[in-house]
């Protein structure tokens, strides 16, 4: 990883920072797999809890509000790990 003067220096001047390697690639792997088991969110857009993304052929999920309680695994982001990286960008206890 990164140091840490190197990634807040990467927030500040960018917005945002990719940490490769903050979550494993098989939870990243298994949450897409379950994305994409769901066919047509039809439940999430009666809710107003997903918003896409449409750029020409494609259609990206923008915004997924709740999506830890149809993709548990989406629980495992939710983490110390992730809440001590925030907390170090946003020089801030999170």
């Amino acid at each position: 990883m990164k140091n840490r003067l190197s990634i807040i220096n990467n927030f500040k001047k960018d917005g945002f920072v990719i940490i490769r390697g903050l979550f494993s690639k098989n939870l990243c792997n298994e949450s897409l797999k379950k994305i994409k088991k769901i066919k047509s969110f039809e439940q999430q857009k009666k809710r107003k809890e997903i918003i896409f993304y449409k750029n020409k052929n494609l259609k990206e999920i923008k915004y997924f509000k709740n999506i830890n309680f149809y993709i548990t695994e989406f629980n495992s982001f939710y983490s110390n790990k992730l809440l001590d990286v925030a907390s170090n960008l946003l020089n801030t206890g999170v």
